[in-house]
């Protein structure tokens, strides 16, 4: 099975964005306002699919930051539940924001399915701000993307 770009959803898709540009801002640590169902994923990571190995991104676009010394650090998290994250886990890299800026966390495919076991394609993902300094605000988008070529 071979994977075509035109049957596959991605960018600021509605189905792999994590936070919408007309969110709120984030003022204390809390979850991105939406979730990334995996079955979304599953022609992406399908087994025997040719795109099987590649990684994904999540890409998280800072756009204002207020307060005195404000910090957030994102993680992404996944649970092998529909939405409910009644024991999520974190997997990839954390990156601290402390201006406005792009960054892009890679999660890899096998940290993935390691973190969900045996329900590799079930199960959400989302983006969590861990907010920190006086007084913080972080407004902010983020989405999956496809990360080609790695």
């Amino acid at each position: 099975m071979s994977v075509h770009a035109s049957t596959n959803k991605w960018s600021f898709d509605a189905s792999t964005v994590l936070q919408p540009s007309t969110a709120a801002a984030v003022t204390a640590s809390a979850a991105s306002a939406d979730f990334v169902a995996l079955d979304v994923l599953t022609s992406y990571w399908a087994t025997g699919d040719i795109a099987q190995g590649l990684d994904v991104g999540v890409v998280i676009e800072v756009t204002a930051v207020a307060g005195t010394n404000p910090t957030a650090a994102f993680t992404v998290q996944v649970a092998p539940d529909s939405g409910a994250f009644s024991a999520p886990v974190t997997i990839g890299e954390s990156l601290t924001a402390t201006a406005t800026g792009r960054q892009v966390i890679v999660i890899d495919r096998d940290d993935l399915v390691n973190a969900l076991g045996a329900n590799s394609t079930v199960g959400s993902l989302r983006v969590y701000a861990t907010v920190g300094g006086t007084s913080p605000s972080f407004t902010y988008q983020a989405w999956v993307a496809p990360l080609p070529g790695l």
